[in-house]
């Protein structure tokens, strides 16, 4: 059973989606939250050319915004402790300055999961760009991740995206770990080419769950055009509210297929995913 939540919290961000999730499930488990905003200036206040005389002016416009950004997490820190207290769960916090997927990934060795909001990075690298920095993160994370979307809703069905390689096997574990099914509809979803290989690799995951007393129901398809929005229907035809699966593929072979597969999902998903790699 997970005993602790860290939460990366985005200063100015576009929701408090990881906050609110975060919230509750540490309410419903009686989790230890941890919150941490990470300031990146390299992100932030990237170098960028300058008329001659206009460095000072960059460097004192830098050096206001960051200003403005460090009092706004200080903000949001003090309003997450206040929740958390109001909740009586245990809450840490602190705020660290650095490059943004790295500092995340190494401050979520200090707890069972790494909680984001679908929109980390955005607001400092982009509107396409930001994926890649959720991919960054998911890279260097020794730790599950969970990625949250801004309309997580209140579902109790999860859907497993299991396709018998290591991440899918670890993603598997990691959701078995957490205790979080308790109470829950889980529905095991395997995309082959082959029906016979599909329903072996399903029957694995279903014979897993089951040793932590998990019933999961069984689903086959096989794959389309585009297996990230396959999966994203799945988890729309069972009103799932929970959406768990490996970060990559099983071989390296494999990694671009099922690699953008991730990408999809992290792009367009609107509910919160569990990933582990």
């Amino acid at each position: 059973m997970y005993r602790s939540l860290l939460v990366g919290l985005t200063p100015g961000g576009i929701s408090d989606a990881p906050a609110r999730y975060a919230m509750a499930l540490a309410k419903r488990a009686r989790l230890a939250l941890q919150g941490v905003t990470v300031i990146d200036p390299d992100r932030l206040t990237p170098g960028e050319s300058v008329p001659p005389g206009g460095g000072a002016y960059k460097a004192r416009r830098d050096h206001e915004m960051l200003e403005k950004v460090r009092a706004a997490a200080t903000e949001m820190l003090a309003k997450f402790r206040d929740e958390a207290k109001s909740a009586d769960l245990p809450c840490e916090t602190v705020m660290r300055e650095g490059d943004l997927p790295i500092v995340l990934a190494t401050a979520a060795e200090r707890a069972d999961a790494l909680v984001v909001g679908h929109g980390t990075g955005r607001s400092v690298a982009g509107e396409v760009a930001h994926l890649h920095v959720l991919h960054s993160i998911l890279a260097n994370c020794a730790r599950p991740l969970i990625v949250a979307a801004a309309t997580s809703g209140s579902s109790q069905t999860v859907v497993v995206a299991y396709d018998g390689s290591m991440h899918a096997s670890h993603a598997l574990q990691a959701f078995a770990a957490s205790g979080w099914y308790e109470g829950h509809d889980v529905h095991v979803l395997t995309i082959h080419r082959e029906p016979g290989a599909a329903e072996q690799i399903a029957q694995c995951a279903i014979d897993y769950l089951r040793t932590h007393n998990v019933t999961a129901k069984r689903h086959l398809d096989t794959p389309q055009s585009d297996v990230g929005q396959q999966i994203l229907e799945w988890a729309r035809k069972t009103q799932a509210g929970l959406l768990v699966m490996g970060a990559h593929g099983h071989s390296r072979v494999r990694e671009f297929f099922l690699g953008s597969a991730t990408h999809t999902v992290l792009d367009a998903s609107e509910i919160p995913v569990l990933l582990d790699h």
